[in-house]
């Protein structure tokens, strides 16, 4: 699980409208006050542009005598000041895009999922977009974005014990 977050998140870092301008975090970041959400979501160019990855379930099954199959349900939340006269709606739906892009020609997360569709679900390896909005955070209006991601693993640490 571990070396797909990892993957996740240098797969954001690499993506258009994030890899010169956003910050990626491997975990979701909190902030308690203004300043704090400042400081963890502005950029060096002083603009508001993070995104966060978090697992958010784990199915596991069976899959031979001595294997299970792990499904990692994720969710990459992403932030993005708004400013209407840069037009940044475009901005955010355009890195959504790329985000989406980049996944599916990475459909096995650098090497580290097994790709592929089986009986128990069918949106494996491909983003979904699942809420885009405008939040207040403090007194600074965002774009706020939830992305789910579904990937999978074999699990070959059963202990077969009679």
């Amino acid at each position: 699980m571990e070396a797909q977050r990892e993957a996740i998140v240098q797969l954001l870092e690499e993506v258009d409208g994030i890899k010169k301008s956003g910050i990626v975090y491997e975990y979701q970041k909190v902030a308690n006050s203004w300043d704090a959400f400042i400081a963890n979501f502005t950029t060096a160019q002083h603009k508001i542009h993070a995104w966060c990855v978090t697992r958010v379930s784990t199915n596991e099954v069976c899959h031979t005598n001595n294997e299970t199959m792990r499904y990692y349900q994720w969710v990459i939340r992403g932030y993005l000041g708004l400013e209407d006269s840069k037009k940044s709606e475009l901005a955010i739906q355009r890195t959504i895009e790329n985000i989406c892009k980049k996944f599916r020609q990475n459909i096995n997360l650098l090497e580290t999922a097994r790709p592929g569709n089986d009986d128990n679900y069918n949106d494996i390896g491909i983003i979904q977009v699942t809420l885009i909005e405008s939040r207040m955070f403090g007194s600074v209006l965002v774009h706020y974005v939830e992305l789910g991601y579904r990937s999978k693993e074999l699990n070959n640490d059963i202990s077969l014990k009679e």
